[in-house]
């Protein structure tokens, strides 16, 4: 698997072997209603002329990888890899590529719309989405985020996209003084969460997507999201895996039944992944929750 810096490298290497100019490519990770995850990747070096373009959405890219200069109607800014690049919408920007070649960002682009919503904003407010300055530098606090995002666009991770745009989002605004506005869930709101949680319990290994639980609710997904956490304590993907680990623990009681089996049984479909999780939440394998339970542990 190729880190950040040796996917720009290539990149880099590949252009200058055509002999043609720096570019931005663009591929689409998850489209979601009116928001996208976009994996930015730049070959630009110092001999190409930087240009201008136009943000039509509001945009947060973490940079993976890189360094370049940013400069933009709302402010200019030097960045590097961990930083965070804010884009205000309407903001005409420019990059340059003076500290070396190449960069790679994965972007968070928003609608107006679905931003307010992340925000928790009226529709009729607007200032939530000019940010007040164009980038965030590296941090400790936000090093987590990049981790989550670049494992979930490498393909090795499987939270759900929705839930970590608005842990970035959230993130994001409480580091630039804008905190989201976080309301209590009606009674008939809390109830349809407590549906939900009803729903996962009763058939674990299904489907649950953030998507189809939300459906589920008749929400949004960002405004799901929020509502279960504020009822049930935790985030949607955190509970059906928690359910998952619970229900698997009870079939572990079962000797006739192989440890890969349940596994599979309660929706888990690599065995590492399950015995990995397990013993994130029970502090114990499998094997041994069942050594632990006097039950004699099937051969797999």
């Amino acid at each position: 698997m190729l880190s950040s810096s040796q996917i720009v490298a290539r990149s880099v290497e590949e252009r200058r072997a055509r002999g043609e100019r720096g570019t931005a490519t663009v591929a689409t990770i998850f489209q979601g209603e009116g928001w996208r995850l976009a994996d930015i990747v730049c070959s630009a070096d110092a001999s190409d002329p930087s240009f201008e373009e136009e943000h039509d959405y509001v945009s947060i890219a973490l940079v993976l990888a890189g360094a370049f200069t940013y400069r933009s109607s709302a402010g200019c800014g030097d960045l590097c890899s961990g930083s965070f690049l804010l884009g205000s919408p309407h903001a005409r920007f420019s990059c340059s590529h003076k500290h070396g070649a190449g960069d790679r960002c994965i972007a968070f682009q928003f609608s107006a719309e679905r931003y307010e919503e992340l925000l928790g904003a009226p529709e009729a407010s607007r200032a939530g989405m000019t940010f007040p300055r164009v980038a965030l530098p590296v941090s400790a606090d936000g090093a987590v985020l990049f981790a989550k995002t670049e494992a979930f666009a490498s393909g090795h991770s499987t939270a759900s996209a929705h839930e970590l745009a608005l842990d970035v989002v959230s993130w994001v605004a409480a580091s630039v003084g804008c905190p989201t506005r976080e309301k209590m869930p009606a009674a008939a709101q809390a109830q349809a969460m407590l549906t939900v949680a009803r729903a996962i319990d009763d058939n674990v290994s299904a489907d649950h997507s953030v998507t189809a639980l939300a459906a589920l609710a008749s929400m949004s997904p960002f405004h799901f999201i929020r509502c279960f956490k504020r009822v049930v304590g935790t985030t949607p993907h955190a509970y059906v895996r928690i359910a998952r680990l619970r229900q698997a623990a009870r079939l572990l009681r079962d000797p006739s039944l192989s440890i890969s089996s349940v596994a599979f049984e309660v929706g888990f479909q690599d065995l590492s992944v399950f015995n990995h999780a397990f013993r994130q939440i029970f502090a114990l394998t499998p094997r041994q929750l069942r050594a632990s339970m006097g039950i004699r542990t099937r051969v797999d």
